[in-house]
């Protein structure tokens, strides 16, 4: 009797070790950008067909991490709506959910396939927003006012034409097509997340396809109307992708990480991070460039 109390004992400890250990895990999550695959051959640095094996290899390493998700910043393909399905199934091993947001070339596929993008990424909704750990991410489709992502005979695409005819007047380095913004009725919903979250004390990660910080020929049509909010409501991170040579910029106590195309070169570009009580650390792999960016406030 005596050892099976001493055997139950053992096992309550050893349970209650484990449980504390599970406890002390940090929060992680995984990073990719631009995966861009296409059946086509390479295209200067653009290596397109080895996309897949890349992605794989980005998935194995994330699945011997517990990470609660992972994250994907835009051009999932590069062309060819077929692309979504030859890539779904290496997404399909990825043992956490995979988030998307929308790139300029998710778009790049037949005009009566572009409504169909966004469920192809499995998205409900182009932009969207969730909890995790006490860090409310905000995952925005900076997609949405472009040239691009419109029927050509519709209201959006004709503002989206004017918009680009203006920073263009302007000589403005971001007045390209492969660049877009937000739309009005996103900007005041995205007010409406950063304010929520503040007023429950959430750290905040916004995450996009295009550049805000800096200023140059990937950022985003109207960021300085996300600038503003951004200092506004004290948003910690800013994580995009679109620029793959990857950029880092601090600006008023916001960080602002492009990540590195994944596509570019015979070498990968992926991270994990890890959310520390002050900081969020990323580990880069392959091409991508290690940070610690501290969280304030």
């Amino acid at each position: 009797m005596g050892s099976r109390r001493k055997f139950i004992a053992t096992s309550a400890l050893a349970s209650a070790h484990l449980a504390a250990a599970e406890k002390s895990v940090p929060f992680q999550f995984g990073l990719m950008a631009d995966c861009q695959y296409a059946d086509l051959p390479n295209s200067g640095r653009r290596h397109f067909r080895k996309s897949p094996k890349k992605l794989a290899e980005a998935i194995a390493e994330l699945n011997r991490h517990p990470v609660a998700f992972s994250l994907h910043l835009g051009d999932f393909i590069e062309a060819d709506f077929s692309s979504f399905a030859d890539l779904a199934p290496i997404a399909a091993q990825h043992k956490a959910p995979l988030h998307h947001v929308l790139g300029n070339h998710d778009f790049d596929v037949a005009p009566d396939k572009k409504p169909q993008v966004p469920a192809a990424l499995g998205l409900k909704k182009s932009y969207s927003a969730f909890t995790a750990n006490g860090v409310r991410f905000i995952l925005l489709d900076t997609t949405a006012m472009g040239t691009y992502r419109h029927p050509k005979d519709s209201p959006e695409h004709k503002k989206a034409q004017e918009e680009l005819k203006r920073l263009q007047d302007k000589k403005s380095p971001n007045a390209a097509r492969w660049n877009s913004g937000l739309d009005d009725g996103q900007v005041i919903w995205l007010e409406s997340e950063l304010k929520a979250a503040r007023a429950a004390k959430q750290r905040i990660i916004v995450c996009g396809h295009h550049p805000i910080v800096p200023f140059e020929s990937h950022t985003m049509w109207n960021h300085q109307v996300l600038v503003d909010l951004f200092e506004k409501y004290r948003v910690n991170i800013y994580l995009n992708g679109h620029n793959h040579r990857g950029n880092y910029r601090l600006k008023n106590g916001t960080h602002y990480l492009n990540l590195r195309g994944m596509v570019e070169t015979d070498k990968n570009a992926f991270g994990l991070a890890i959310l520390r009580s002050d900081y969020l650390e990323i580990t880069g792999h392959g091409r991508q460039k290690s940070y610690k960016l501290a969280l304030m406030g």
